[in-house]
């Protein structure tokens, strides 16, 4: 604050020092003009007013803040329309610069500082950003420039509005900027003491369009916490009244008949109608500085509140002025022009009326962002427990959103809805709010479900199953909301900006999310009770995996146990190591695809392959047969659970001890101990094996006797195992149900979609997978009706340290990753050949379960990555649309993977999965495969000549 102050010190210093010599040399050398106050005075005034501000404001900025780069671009642009005013000025006696020569080297200029960057981001959109900019900088300059048209009028109104603009720079931490609007003040009160009236200097046109073009410049370099347009519409305010003068001006010359840029000066701006309303020339120079205050106030209010309706009610209020001024300008001339008036104060009456919808969808706004908030909390709250400050934040949510669509829908938005693009807009914004309140009521009554399930509904590791039943209807109603919430807000609105088409896509990826979320838990409640026991009891098959040695559901089968559900009872009869596992005395029964491509690794006669089948229900089956012919038990279903899902459960009971390492085991760290240090720090191969085991056995213990089980925990915990698949069930009864929940692990397709699932297998004996992290890449180039073309590259990294026991390392000790690498694709996708770093195999082709599987067998040495690059072509493909379901194998850590589609050339992207991005005529989606995930991408040819030019290279190409 003491520089910026010091700054406007020393500006006003030089000012004072340089404004009599340039009084002095414009007097000398002709500069000089006669004031047009109605011709009241005869004194020659030295225009070079410009030629001193200038200097004076740069010297002190420089010298208090050095090169101020931030805003070079702006300033650079003002010396230029300094230099082009100093020349217009220099023709003055000629007439001056043509006027389209002089709009022409000021858009120029201006386009210059965008270029340089100075980028405001007002909509989103490059070429309105930048349409913007260009017409704001234009419009600043000659706003200034024409209202230098009576002593201390432009004077005291720049004086206003750079200091506010140093305030605002002040507010939003832009030191720089704050230093130059207080050097552009300083040097502006300087120069008004010798513009005051009687003026002896004018700023000339070098000197007014050097500060319209500076403050302009400084406006839109101020970076305010208002979101998108937040700051140009202060900018708009700051600037309110010389802009009002502008619009007056042209607007009645026009009404008039009389050109729009005459450049011999009138007597039709607001000041001169207020000179003669009676006031003095003092007193219109103060009126023009109090109501730039007035705008710089609510500037200024808006930024420091974040409540932007403040400068919304300034422009408003601006906007007033100008017609009251406009009206007395027009009544003031005689002309033929009564069709124009109608028309322009027609349009100007729906302006404001569109302006003052305004307020009304800034509020809205606001509401609809404090129901996005509190709607967050009230889904964390819930899963800590706090169910009753959740429905207490859910209710919030809807009265907001409520609130906002309102708002939106009330009188005063009633003909901004009705005008192009804001309508839209507005609309668009309207069904959100409505979106909002349906997915705060499904909220609510999810809770309720929630509250039925988790009070009393699990005792002793009992669960009611009465409870369940009463739940059922709440979380059914809570599941249709979603999808009218879904539904409520349409897909096919043209013309919306940024800001809304964001929140709108936003809102879908949520509203679907939730709506499939809660279609499934509604389901999952329905065959909940029986798999329980509600109809007797059941027996089930427990298969604890370990990702250290991968196997394609997970890992191979480090302990096995029996769970038993009586009546809603859950009892965990027993858990032990796999090495207790009893031998099956044959081979079960498999489908013949899978003898076909597992008989060789032994999967159908040995637990320790028998889930290499990636078909969890088909492995699921073996087990069950396999159990049953080594012990005569039938198991009415397989629950398989790694160290993941433990970790998930772990989260509701509590972290377990494991003397073995002297430690306790917690939803953080079981991943790591289970799998890296029970590996690197016991010997002992039995106590070893017993690691994972023991953890399990007493998280299950904990779970199923309800000992310190929180419901709530106990319900987020299995959700999260089971939706990650590293929760797997199957069960006799329920299959179907279960593969439509998809809770079974089914890794079967959808025929009208492409397909892709990569799976690693442990080959080497070894418990390196834990150091392994893969990367997918899959490209897809649609052809206009041809055949879908991919290229898939996976990438595997071995991390492993050398510091690891031999047991770990593997039989020869090198640390090397063997893998059985097989990618799962549509059934008639063709693509066997392929390099694996760099060099050309074949794969393996098999069919299992509908699908192709192409399989090698891939090494990855210590510290070193391997790749695998696979060409694949695939079946026709339904013109205009594109779907991927991407399955994940449940791997310790979850794979980077990455989707690259190439539209057809003409094609133009109606609809996509959220999340995923365009450009041009690719669409693309990256992250974590954390779960299956399906894609899609809808398209319409819209240049047909193109697209048929396409099929015909493809076609050539493909012939070749």
């Amino acid at each position: 604050m003491v520089r910026v102050l010091a700054t406007l010190a020393l500006a006003l210093a030089f000012a004072l020092l340089f404004m009599p010599i340039a009084e002095i040399i414009g007097k000398q050398f002709g500069h000089a003009v006669r004031p047009r106050l109605f011709k009241r005075s005869k004194r020659k005034v030295s225009y070079l007013g410009g030629s001193a501000l200038v200097p004076a404001a740069l010297a002190a900025s420089t010298i208090l803040w050095g090169i101020p780069k931030p805003v070079l671009p702006v300033l650079g642009g003002a010396l230029l329309v300094f230099s082009l005013g100093l020349w217009d000025d220099r023709l003055h006696r000629e007439g001056g610069l043509l006027p389209w020569h002089r709009f022409a080297l000021e858009a120029s200029t201006a386009a210059g500082v965008w270029v340089l960057g100075l980028r405001p981001s007002i909509t989103g959109l490059y070429w309105v950003d930048f349409a913007l900019t260009v017409l704001f900088l234009i419009a600043s300059c000659n706003a200034v420039n024409l209202i230098d048209n009576m002593d201390g009028v432009a004077g005291t109104t720049v004086a206003v509005i750079a200091s506010g603009t140093a305030a605002l720079a002040l507010i939003s931490g832009q030191l720089v900027i704050a230093g130059v609007a207080a050097g552009v003040t300083g040097a502006t009160l300087g120069f008004l003491q010798f513009n005051f009236h009687r003026a002896r200097l004018y700023l000339g046109d070098s000197g007014s369009l050097f500060l319209g073009f500076t403050l302009g410049g400084l406006l839109l370099s101020l970076r305010l916490p208002l979101g998108f347009g937040g700051g140009f519409v202060v900018a708009i305010a700051l600037m309110g009244i010389p802009f009002t003068d502008t619009a007056v001006r042209q607007i009645a010359r026009w009404l008039t008949g009389k050109s729009l840029f005459d450049v011999t000066g009138g007597i039709d701006h607001v000041s001169h109608n207020l000179v003669a309303m009676g006031l003095s020339t003092k007193q219109v120079a103060l009126t023009h500085g109090f109501f730039a205050a007035v705008g710089v106030a609510a500037g200024i209010y808006a930024a420091a509140s974040l409540r932007i309706e403040a400068a919304f009610a300034a422009i408003a209020m601006f906007s007033l002025i100008g017609v009251a001024f406009l009206a007395v300008s027009v009544s003031k001339q005689r002309g033929k022009a009564k069709r124009r008036r109608a028309f322009v104060l027609a349009l100007g009456l729906i302006g404001l009326l569109a302006l003052g919808s305004a307020p009304a969808a800034i509020s809205a706004r606001r509401h609809l962002e404090s129901a996005k908030r509190s709607l967050q909390l009230a889904a964390t709250v819930a899963r800590a427990g706090s169910l009753s400050e959740a429905d207490s934040l859910i209710g919030k949510a809807e009265r907001d959103a409520a609130i906002a669509a309102e708002s939106l829908g009330g009188p005063t938005t009633f003909v901004a809805r009705s005008l192009p693009l804001i309508g839209t807009n507005l609309k668009a914004a309207r069904s959100l709010a409505y979106g909002t309140n349906l997915i705060a009521r499904s909220s609510r009554d999810a809770l309720k479900a929630l509250s039925e399930v988790s009070s009393g509904g699990y005792v002793a590791g009992r669960i009611d199953l009465e409870k369940l039943s009463k739940a059922a209807p709440s979380l059914e109603r809570a599941a249709a909301g979603a999808e009218l919430a879904v539904a409520a807000v349409p897909r096919d609105s043209k013309m919306l900006l940024p800001q809304v088409s964001g929140a709108r896509d936003e809102f879908e990826r949520r509203a679907t999310d939730a709506a499939h979320g809660l279609g499934k838990a509604s389901r999952t409640l329905e065959v909940l009770p029986a798999m329980l026991g509600a109809d007797g009891p059941r027996t089930w098959f427990l298969a604890v995996q370990n990702g250290a040695e991968l196997r394609a559901t997970g890992g191979f089968i480090g302990g096995f146990g029996i769970l038993r559900t009586n009546g809603g009872a859950v009892e965990l009869v027993s858990l032990e190591p796999d090495r207790f596992l009893p031998v099956p005395p044959s081979e079960v029964d498999a489908p013949d695809e899978v003898i076909a491509r597992y008989d060789r690794f032994g999967a159908r006669s040995g637990w320790q392959n028998v889930n290499m089948v990636a078909d969890f229900p088909t492995a699921a089956r073996m087990m069950a047969g396999m159990w049953e012919l080594s012990t005569g038990e039938a198991v009415d279903g397989v629950i398989a659970v790694d160290a993941v899902a433990i970790g998930h459960l772990l989260g509701a009971v509590g972290p377990v001890d494991v003397p073995a390492l002297g430690k306790q085991v917690t939803s953080d760290n079981v991943v790591d101990v289970t799998l890296r240090e029970a590996y690197g720090l016991i010997e002992d191969r039995e106590e070893r094996q017993d690691v994972l085991v023991d953890v399990g056995r007493e998280t299950f213990t904990r779970l199923t006797s309800g000992t310190y089980a929180d419901p709530r925990l106990v319900i987020n915990g299995l959700s999260a195992a089971a939706s990650s698949k590293h929760l797997l069930l199957w069960s006799r009864h329920e299959e179907k149900q279960l593969g439509e929940l998809d809770l079974d692990g089914s890794i079967s397709g959808s025929p009208s979609s492409d397909y892709l699932m990569v799976v690693s297998q442990n080959a080497s004996a070894n418990k390196l997978d834990y150091y392994a992290r893969r990367g997918i890449e899959y490209s897809v180039d649609l052809q206009a009706g041809a055949a879908m073309k991919a290229d898939l590259t996976v990438r595997v990294d071995n991390n492993t340290p050398s510091d690891l026991p031999a047991y770990v390392l593997g039989p020869d000790g090198a640390a090397v990753n063997r893998a059985y690498l097989s990618v799962y694709v549509p059934e008639s996708t063709d693509g066997r050949l392929a390099k694996i770093d760099g060099k050309n195999t074949t794969l393996e082709s098999h069919r299992e379960v509908g699908l192709g599987v192409l399989s090698q067998f891939v090494e990855t040495n210590q510290g070193a990555q391997s790749k695998v690059d696979l060409s694949l072509v695939g079946r026709d493909f339904k013109p205009g649309e594109y779907r991927l379901l991407a399955r994940k194998q449940p791997t310790p850590f979850a794979d980077d993977f990455k989707l690259e589609v190439t539209l057809p050339p003409g094609a133009a992207v109606s609809e996509m999965t959220p999340g995923m991005r365009q450009n041009g005529n690719t669409v693309t989606w990256s992250g974590k495969l954390s779960r299956d995930r399906e894609f899609f991408v809808r398209y319409e040819i819209q240049n047909e000549i193109l697209g048929a030019a396409w099929n015909k290279i493809a076609s050539l190409a493909d012939s070749r």
